[in-house]
C-alpha cells in the first residue's frame, strides 16, 4: 500500500500545484465560483458551518489547496514507517474530502479513486493491524479498481451511441474533452471510431481477468491500462485518472499473486 499511497499523491501533488498556478478559477466571477457551488447541496446552506465554510471562499481555500500540496509532498518523500508520513495520509485523505464539497467538476472519477486509495493506506498503516487485516485493505482497493473498469465497460455496451462509435466522435469534437486533430481523423472514418470504441468496451470489460492471469501476462496486461490512460490524458485532458488508476496497480498485482497462491493452495 506504501507505493500506492505514493503513486496516488503524486497526483494529487500535480492537481495541487495545477490549482495554485490558476487562483482566479476559484473566485466568485470564475469558474469554480463558490457562492455558486454552495448551491449544489443543502448542506453547503446551513448557517451553522459558515465559519468552517469560509474557508472555502475566495482567496482563503487557497490555504487548503496549500495543506494539500504540503501534506502530498509529505506522503511522497517522507519513510513509509514515518508518523508524520502517516499524518499526512490521513491529512491528505481529509483535504481530498474538502476538495470535493468545494467543486466537483473536473474530477469525473479520478479524485474518488484516489480519496479510495488514501484512505485504506492510512487505514492500513494503522500499528494495531494484523497482517490479515491490513490484507482485507488491500484486496479492497484491488477490488474496487477491477470493477471500477468492468462497470465503466459494460456502461459503454450498453449504450448505442458507443456501440455504434459516435459517442466516440462526439466526445472528441467537444471542447472540454475533444482534440482536433483526432476529431478531424475519425471524422469522416466511422470505421476508426466503432473500432475504437470497441477496443475500449472489450479492454475495460475483461480487465477483471488480471487477477487469474499469470504474472507476465498479467503485468502486461496492466501496462496497457496505464498506456489507455496516457492516451486519455493526451487527448481528453484526464491526467487525473493516469495517476489514479496507476496507483492501484502495485496493489491489484500483489492481490492477484495471492489470490492464485489461494487457489493452489486449496487445489
Amino acid at each position: 500500500m506504501i507505493t500506492a499511497a505514493r503513486i496516488t499523491a503524486f497526483g494529487a501533488l500535480v492537481g495541487s500545484l495545477e490549482e495554485l498556478s490558476r487562483p482566479d478559477d476559484m473566485h466568485d466571477r470564475g469558474l469554480f465560483s463558490w457562492p455558486v457551488r454552495r448551491t449544489g447541496l443543502r448542506v453547503l446552506s446551513n448557517r451553522k458551518l459558515t465559519p468552517i465554510l469560509r474557508n472555502f471562499e475566495h482567496p482563503r481555500y487557497q490555504k487548503i489547496v496549500g495543506l494539500r500540496t504540503l501534506a502530498a509532498t509529505a506522503v511522497l518523500l517522507l519513510p513509509g514507517t514515518s508518523r508524520a508520513r502517516k499524518a499526512a495520509l490521513f491529512g491528505l485523505s481529509g483535504l481530498m474530502v474538502a476538495k470535493s464539497y468545494r467543486s466537483t467538476y473536473g474530477s469525473d472519477g479520478s479524485d474518488q479513486m484516489s480519496f479510495i486509495t488514501t484512505t485504506l493506506a492510512s487505514a492500513a498503516s494503522l500499528p494495531t493491524l494484523s497482517p490479515t487485516q491490513r490484507g482485507m485493505f488491500s484486496g479492497f482497493l484491488a477490488f474496487q479498481s477491477t470493477l471500477s473498469y468492468f462497470a465503466a465497460g459494460v456502461a459503454k455496451l450498453r449504450s448505442p451511441a458507443w456501440r455504434d462509435g459516435s459517442a466516440v466522435t462526439g466526445i472528441f469534437r467537444t471542447k472540454t474533452y475533444g482534440d482536433e486533430g483526432l476529431y478531424k481523423f475519425i471524422r469522416n472514418r466511422p470505421w476508426a471510431a466503432k473500432g475504437l470504441a470497441w477496443a475500449v468496451i472489450i479492454a475495460e470489460t475483461a480487465f477483471p481477468v488480471v487477477l487469474i492471469l499469470p504474472p507476465v501476462p498479467r503485468r502486461a496486461l496492466l501496462g496497457l491500462a496505464a498506456i489507455f490512460h496516457v492516451g486519455n490524458a493526451r487527448y481528453m485532458g484526464l491526467n487525473r485518472f493516469f495517476w489514479a488508476f496507476l496507483g492501484t496497480y502495485p496493489v491489484v498485482d500483489e492481490r492477484a499473486d495471492a489470490l492464485q497462491r489461494l487457489i493452489r493452495k486449496k487445489r
